[in-house]
């Protein structure tokens, strides 16, 4: 990230524009959100789209990660007697937003 100029390197893993996949590009540090708390990872289904941008990434070590931490919030799951909220619904082409 070059904070003089206000400007940050992004990795293209999706893109309207198909040319820009797989490709490095440079946009304002504004554009940029937060990468979210410990707390958002509490839940199954933020990790599997973690996962997704991980394995789209080819980012191993994140992958990793990740499906340690989805297999702790597996376990803790089943050895509640309650499921955890359903933060969204997914389909195959995105998420739906309830």
């Amino acid at each position: 990230m070059n904070e003089k100029q206000n400007v940050a390197s992004v990795y293209v893993v999706q893109s309207d524009h198909d040319a820009a996949v797989g490709t490095t590009v440079a946009v304002l540090r504004t554009w940029i959100k937060e990468q979210p708390t410990l707390q958002v990872l509490d839940y199954e289904e933020p990790i599997k789209d973690f996962i997704e941008l991980a394995l789209a990434t080819h980012d191993e070590e994140w992958f990793a990660e990740l499906m340690e931490r989805m297999h702790e919030v597996v376990q803790r799951q089943e050895n509640r007697s309650s499921k955890a909220p359903i933060l969204y619904s997914r389909n195959r082409l995105g998420r739906i937003i309830n």
